[in-house]
């Protein structure tokens, strides 16, 4: 059994088949290079292979070493353009989704659900500049009612969403407690989150806040690189 570290856990990329919890049992495991920097691990159960003294001696770990690598790096590699692929069909789908949308509450509904979904997000909101006001507003939320935030109003440069309006720039926050300047946040089930400018020819025309992933663990920079790639 091959697998690789998947936001905490253990993914297998291969024996999946055979694989269960007692495999782990006085298993022999060796870690070897899953490429792009990814430590993947080989699990070899004792009771399916003969002479366990000998598969445990360095020459041996060594050659199962280098066989492993070259197999873990191929699966890691068709695991990545299984993501990448699958990634494109969802962006075409979604390019096509906004073009029929009737209306601009339908059309902000969709971008913030296309993109909450898209790197497992329980919660967003979209926020832009409302009608006859110089102030941002909440036009759109997914894993919430809108009637909650749809009195919030904030100025460009205040807050989280009015800082990255005005900046331009994306925030992503691992853990909260890490921010001195941030106030404990009772409505939300993570302490992790992740604000996204959406650009137009004439500058920042919306921004999508997201957080609590629904497997849990922080945002990161492959999440931001996967919500730029849709607002690109």
């Amino acid at each position: 059994v091959i697998r690789v570290p998947d936001n905490g856990e253990w993914r297998v990329v291969t024996g999946a088949d055979r694989w269960s919890s007692e495999v782990l049992d006085g298993a022999l495991r060796i870690p070897v290079d899953g490429g792009c920097d990814l430590q993947a691990e080989v699990v070899l159960p004792r009771e399916r292979t003969k002479g366990p003294d000998t598969l445990a001696s360095s020459a041996c770990r060594s050659l199962i070493g280098e066989v492993a690598e070259s197999t873990a790096q191929l699966e890691v590699a068709n695991q990545r353009l299984e993501i990448s692929l699958a990634r494109e069909r969802q962006l075409d789908a979604f390019v096509r989704a906004l073009v029929h949308c009737p209306d601009a509450p339908s059309l902000h509904s969709l971008i913030i659900q296309t993109m909450a979904r898209a790197v497992g997000a329980d919660i967003g909101a979209i926020a832009l500049p409302m009608a006859g006001e110089s102030l941002l507003g909440v036009t759109a939320t997914y894993g919430y009612p809108s009637v909650v935030v749809e009195h919030v109003r904030q100025a460009p440069g205040e807050g989280i969403l009015g800082r990255v309006f005005s900046t331009g720039q994306a925030i992503v926050v691992r853990d909260v407690a890490e921010q001195p300047d941030h106030a404990r946040r009772r409505r939300y089930r993570s302490s992790s989150y992740l604000a996204f400018p959406l650009t137009g020819p004439v500058g920042v025309l919306a921004v999508i806040a997201v957080t609590d992933k629904a497997r849990g663990g922080p945002f990161d920079d492959r999440d931001l690189a996967i919500l730029m790639s849709f607002g690109a």
